[in-house]
C-alpha cells in the first residue's frame, strides 16, 4: 500500500486578489516582494497598480500568508494522523498473520510430497 501524501491537486482553487494578499503579507515594498519573487521592480509596481498579478505569482505569495502556511499545516497534520493509522493497521495485520501462522504451525507438520526425507532425531 502507497500513502500519496502530497499531490498538485492539493494547490487552491481559490486565491485572495493581490492587495489582500499584501496586505496579510504587512504591504512589503516592491523591492521587497520582486527580490523574493525573482522579478523586478517595476513589475510589482504594474501588479499594485493593476491591483492583480498572474495566477502563478499569486500562488507564490499565497503560500507565505497565514491562510497558505494554515493550509500546509493542516496536510501536514492530516498526513501524519494517516500515516500512524496505517501503521497501526498494518501491525495489527501481522499481529494476525503472527497467530494464524502459529495456529497453523500448532495442527502438526505432515509434510508434502516433495519435501526433502529427513530423519526426526525422536524417531
Amino acid at each position: 500500500m502507497t500513502i500519496k501524501l502530497f499531490s498538485v491537486e492539493h494547490a487552491p482553487l481559490s486565491l485572495p486578489i493581490w492587495h489582500t494578499l499584501l496586505e496579510d503579507l504587512g504591504r512589503p515594498p516592491a523591492p521587497r516582494i520582486a527580490k523574493a519573487l525573482g522579478l523586478g521592480v517595476r513589475t510589482v509596481h504594474r501588479y499594485n497598480a493593476q491591483g492583480s498579478a498572474p495566477r502563478v505569482v499569486c500562488l507564490a505569495l499565497f503560500w507565505l500568508t497565514r491562510w497558505g502556511r494554515s493550509s500546509v499545516n493542516a496536510q501536514a497534520i492530516n498526513d501524519a494522523v494517516m500515516a500512524v493509522q496505517l501503521a497501526e493497521s498494518l501491525q495489527r495485520e501481522a499481529q494476525q498473520l503472527r497467530q494464524r501462522i502459529a495456529r497453523l504451525e500448532a495442527i502438526g507438520d505432515y509434510g508434502s510430497a516433495n519435501a526433502p526425507l529427513l530423519r526426526r532425531s525422536h524417531e
